[in-house]
């Protein structure tokens, strides 16, 4: 989703050992608008009714989809194995 950003991170597996992995991170609108360009966010957001995509107050009534949660919960609890 082109709102986050996706970063190389390092770790530590649970039976030892270390490496690298992908992982998806929350982004700013500044960083949106440098890769994306200001007139896709003005179109998206602004056009919306929408003053930022980042940085909403917790009190902002602003929640995540549950659909979009439980992926999330499903894709961290069945990894799978590594070959």
């Amino acid at each position: 989703e082109e709102e986050f950003e996706l970063i190389d991170v390092e770790f530590e597996g649970l039976e030892g050992g270390t490496g690298t992995g992908l992982m998806c991170t929350q982004s700013t609108d500044e960083q949106y608008i440098a890769r994306w360009g200001e007139d896709l966010y003005q179109s998206k957001y602004k056009a919306a009714g929408l003053d930022r995509i980042w940085g909403w107050p917790w009190d902002s009534g602003i929640r995540p989809c549950p659909v979009y949660l439980r992926h999330c919960v499903l894709a961290v609890s069945k990894p799978g194995v590594v070959p």
